[in-house]
This record gives C-alpha cells, structure tokens and sequence, in this order.
C-alpha cells in the first residue's frame, strides 16, 4: 500500500506526503501546485516558523472514524519534493 495523505499550512492544503514521518528528519512529498504551496514556501524564505498540520482518518467497523492529528514544522525544503521536518507530535 502507497502512503500519501495530505497536509495543511494555515489551513489551507500544501500536498501529500509520500512516507509517513516517525521522527524529525527528511520527508518525501508531492506538492500542489497551490495558494497553500506558495504561501509554505514564502514564509521559509521569510524565514517565519513553518507549523503544518496533518489528519489521519480511518474507518472502523461500524462506519465509526477514527481520527488522529499530527504536528510538525518545517526547518526547509532543501530540493524538489522534499521537506526537512523537525517537531512533529500528536494532538492528545
């Protein structure tokens, strides 16, 4: 099975990302070409803290969802498709 779930930055969707982050480091990810993207990337440039957010949802037996949200900020985008992340925690 392919991982790919989408994320936000200020609510607004920046892509998917294609390996599922475990700890701060690389993470591999398509972007959108999107207001979202574009807004992500200028405020690395400006070197504004990056938060972005993403919502695991899966379904359970008897239609019930279980969902999880995630945290993590973006140090940089060193090349094409990939994100260094760092922060990343679990909404309790």
């Amino acid at each position: 099975m392919t991982y790919s779930i989408e994320f936000l930055y200020d609510g607004i969707p920046v892509g998917v990302l294609l390996s599922r982050p475990k700890k701060a480091g690389m993470v591999k990810y398509e972007p959108y070409r999107s207001f979202g993207h574009y807004e992500m990337q200028e405020a690395l440039k400006n070197a504004i803290t990056v938060e972005c957010i993403l919502v695991k949802k899966k379904l359970k037996q008897r239609k019930k969802i279980n969902q999880s949200t995630w945290f993590f900020k973006v140090i940089s985008c060193p090349e094409y498709g990939v994100l260094e992340i760092s922060d990343l925690y679990k909404e309790i």
